[in-house]
């Protein structure tokens, strides 16, 4: 696979990798079927993706209704905006680049009864959206709400590429969510943390190599009036008490930890005021020293923060207004903006007015550097 410059900024690509066999492929266009129950591939079942590398800057990776009100397709494009390339078509959520750059992991919905009854997969692709692989299927009402783009279904890869972890609702209490892993290639779930909280979710591994059993996930505690709060704890995957608690209640409900490239920093979004989802904004702790930096102030829901490859900017899903007005997801105008650390009141839209653009991921690495 190569990926060439066209013009100032836009991506384009060829491809070519080893055969393989793509399973459970989704539906494209609107609605789609519903899912076996069980969605477990086995590691014989995928040719592992080994294609070229590509050429040029890091690109992004995010979803965008551009082409419709109903569906949340998958596109990419170069890190200063301009021309896009649509990479798939469907009801995607939370794309992730895998380490190397070679594929894409993602949560796919699928609409079962019209709003009221829906399922998911977690799944990996090709970058230009062939090799498409379910690797779980979420049994009808285990998945994260169609119609949140708060909601958890954002997957992370271990740093050496080899497991890929997300929220579900399986296998325990109604309304709980626990973390889960799969195996890159396909094979059995395993419960993440087993030991570890009532419910936890959002896991997001380290993905720095001598770190790599490090993990961030969100707990909640149960109270008489229902589930409360919540914090974000840090700790070893394969150890659940060694887990310790780094937001140690400073913010409000936090979401979606990411790791910095260094493995340094953790980014989230939380409410600015509690029980208030439009007031979120995007936070950055230091782990070493626990500074808690709010980055964000724009009265508007800023969520799922995504690190520049030199950890110095931030791609935030943002609410905030911008020219030519912005596309609705979950009740709200969203876009993506790039925010510099330095300079967060410097923020600038990097995706057009028209159509919702959400939950991008910005590939670290450049070119055949890996």
């Amino acid at each position: 696979m190569r990926w060439a410059r066209r013009g100032a900024s836009a991506l384009a690509f060829t491809f070519s990798s080893h055969c393989g066999t793509v399973l459970f492929t989704a539906p494209e266009g609107e609605g789609g079927a519903e899912p076996s129950s069980v969605g477990v591939v086995s590691p014989s079942s995928i040719a592992r993706l080994a294609p070229d590398c590509f050429e040029g800057a890091q690109p992004i990776v995010f979803i965008s209704n551009r082409v419709g009100p109903v569906e949340w397709q998958l596109f990419s494009m170069a890190a200063d905006g301009g021309e896009t390339t649509n990479i798939s078509r469907g009801h995607f959520r939370g794309p992730v680049w895998a380490p190397d750059g070679r594929s894409i992991a993602f949560r796919y919905h699928f609409v079962v009864d019209r709003q009221t009854d829906f399922a998911s997969e977690v799944g990996v692709m090709a970058v230009d959206g062939g090799q498409r692989v379910t690797l779980v299927t979420e049994p009808s009402g285990k998945a994260a709400r169609l119609s949140s783009y708060r909601s958890l279904d954002v997957p992370s890869w271990s740093a050496d590429g080899e497991l890929i972890a997300f929220a579900s609702q399986r296998g325990v209490a109604e309304g709980q969510f626990r973390a889960w892993v799969v195996p890159r290639y396909g094979g059995e779930l395993r419960l993440l943390l087993p030991d570890f909280g009532a419910e936890h979710a959002w896991p997001s591994f380290s993905p720095t190599p001598e770190a790599s059993e490090q993990i961030a996930v969100v707990s909640r505690a149960e109270s008489a009036v229902g589930w409360i709060g919540g914090d974000i704890w840090v700790g070893d995957a394969t150890r659940s008490g060694s887990l310790r608690n780094v937001t140690l209640g400073r913010v409000s409900s936090p979401e979606a930890p990411r790791w910095s490239p260094d493995g340094q920093r953790l980014a989230f979004s939380a409410e600015s005021a509690a029980g208030d989802a439009a007031s979120r904004e995007i936070y950055v702790l230091a782990l070493d020293s626990g500074d808690l930096t709010r980055v964000t102030s724009d009265a508007t829901a800023d969520v799922h923060a995504a690190w520049s490859p030199d950890g110095s900017a931030l791609l935030v899903s943002s609410a905030r207004e911008q020219e030519g007005g912005g596309g609705r997801i979950a009740g709200e105008e969203v876009g993506l903006w790039l925010v510099p650390l330095d300079a967060p009141e410097l923020a600038t839209p990097i995706t057009p007015g028209a159509g919702g653009h959400a939950m991008g991921d910005w590939l670290w690495m450049d070119g055949c550097s890996r």
